[in-house]
């Protein structure tokens, strides 16, 4: 006789207790800026695919620590969920209020790619072929340029480690012919 059929266990991601959301939502009412950013930090370690805990971090981060952290959390949430609409979309918006427009545009690509539509666009065609001319008269590559927008990002968010990594081998600038720097005064 065949036994019971066992029950499977769900394919959700265990989610945060809804008082733990409050407690941190509290924290930045309150603006203990450090505890939310420290609770929220926590709740996104041990509860990484869950989006409400990432947008408290940005928010707690971005009244306690500004902009950039902000912005590099969007990214980080945007890296870990591709697919989350609400994640590019938040990183989309942060890579526009940071002037990072090349961030931005390739953001709004993958919006557009997920189903959904951007209101604005960071750059038109034209702007964006202005902006890969380079001094000398060459053409810098989009993607070079875009690893270049990433590790801004990371600069600017005091994560100097993380902008290392990223800009580590790219190139924006033509090398010289002599292979050496030329000053003039």
């Amino acid at each position: 006789m065949p036994g019971k059929p066992t029950k499977n266990k769900s394919d959700k991601s265990p989610t945060p207790e809804p008082a733990q959301l409050k407690a941190v939502e509290r924290l930045i009412r309150a603006e203990d800026y450090p505890r939310a950013i420290a609770r929220a930090r926590a709740l996104v370690q041990r509860y990484p695919d869950h989006g409400g805990a990432r947008q408290l971090l940005m928010d707690a981060l971005y009244r306690g620590q500004g902009q950039d952290a902000a912005a590099l959390a969007a990214y980080k949430w945007a890296q870990h969920r591709p697919n989350s609409l609400p994640a590019q979309v938040a990183l989309f918006q942060q890579a526009l209020d940071g002037r990072h427009l090349l961030l931005a545009q390739r953001v709004a690509e993958r919006v557009r790619d997920l189903g959904s539509v951007t209101r604005c666009s960071p750059m038109g065609a034209e702007a964006l072929d202005d902006l890969l001319k380079q001094y000398d008269g060459s053409r810098a590559r989009r993607e070079d340029l875009e690893q270049f927008d990433l590790g801004k990002l990371h600069l600017d968010a005091h994560d100097f480690a993380g902008a290392v990594r990223i800009l580590d081998g790219v190139a924006i600038t033509p090398p010289t012919t002599t292979g050496r720097c030329v000053f003039s005064t």
